[in-house]
């Protein structure tokens, strides 16, 4: 009699996990057009589990790879081998393995639409190699809170992340967490008063020696300033209005068509607090600014008179 009052309530655990996914996983099918055969009906990935997964190529579910998951990451990647698209979401979480290399990276990317879940690597205590995410695509939707999350993995030195592969594209919020900072010089701005700005000195000053922001929630200061030490300060208003030898800019900056014999003026140029547009000119080289040594845009920005779209800003969060 006890022995099937354990096995009662051991059944009724296992249908209490399937049951607190199964919304989920209606809410990746909500609005598309999907065979049945496809779906992915398990709560997490495991050696009985991996058996029913769907010969497609587009594949929907939520795949939740962790300790209970007993298969090698070989054994994984021959499982997930046909699969070139998933919609639903994706949970790396509590193993041991030292890579996520088990899903198939062929000539072809494999992409994730992880938009109504989200794509999280966490709490892994041997991962040490996360690259396969270069070659993924990873679609999110645009909203205020990180659906791609890769953290409390304490071995893992993932601060590539945000430069290489296909991250930087993204104009989602992207949070890695697990950033080796042995070397590299760190500031936080963040939360701070409404009021607070930096000065152009210490925006420079912060450049020149490499700093590495983790969040930049900062505007610079109110200046009506021409000179600074032997720097000239111009504030942009058009490409004809601009005066000679400009070495900080001030304002985003936007070369149109008829502004050719105005190029000349960027070649002093070394600061741009804002943004740079060259846009349908007939310049046949961008050379005048090759003495520019950093650009500093802190807000996302949007000229009315540009013909194509703004560059989005870069939104890949480093969290020590």
């Amino acid at each position: 009699m006890e022995l099937i009052l354990i096995s009662t309530i051991f059944f009724s655990s296992l249908i209490f996990c399937d049951a607190q996914y199964f919304p989920d996983l209606q809410k990746a099918l909500e609005g598309e057009q999907y065979d049945p055969d496809c779906v992915f009906n398990y709560t997490h990935v495991n050696s009985k589990s991996i058996k029913k997964f769907p010969k497609c190529d587009v594949v929907y579910g939520i795949l939740v790879i962790n300790n209970a998951t007993d298969l090698t990451v070989d054994q994984l990647l021959a499982g997930f081998s046909l699969m070139k698209h998933l919609k639903g979401g994706v949970r790396i979480e509590n193993t041991t393995f030292p890579n996520i290399s088990f899903f198939p990276i062929t000539s072809e990317f494999v992409d994730f639409s992880v938009k109504t879940y989200g794509f999280f690597v966490r709490n892994n205590s041997e991962l040490t190699n996360i690259g396969m995410l270069h070659k993924i695509w990873i679609y999110m939707n645009d909203n205020s809170e990180s659906v791609f999350r890769v953290e409390n993995n304490p071995k893992l030195d993932a601060k590539f992340m945000c430069d290489f592969g296909y991250l930087y594209m993204y104009t989602e919020i992207v949070e890695i967490q697990n950033v080796w900072t042995t070397g590299i010089k760190l500031a936080n701005f963040e939360n701070l008063h409404p009021d607070f700005c930096l000065t152009i000195e210490e925006m420079a000053f912060f450049l020149e020696n490499e700093i590495t922001f983790l969040n930049l929630q900062a505007k610079i200061c109110a200046d009506n300033r021409t000179k600074i030490n032997d720097n000239s300060i111009c504030n942009f208003e058009s490409m004809g209005k601009l005066p000679e030898n400009c070495n900080v800019m001030m304002g985003d900056l936007v070369v149109n068509p008829g502004d050719e014999a105005h190029f000349h003026k960027l070649e002093s140029v070394r600061y741009v607090f804002g943004s740079i547009a060259v846009q349908n000119t007939s310049l046949e080289n961008a050379d005048m600014l090759s003495n520019i040594r950093y650009i500093v845009q802190l807000n996302e920005f949007d000229h009315p008179k540009k013909t194509n779209h703004s560059l989005p800003r870069q939104q890949c969060k480093l969290v020590p």
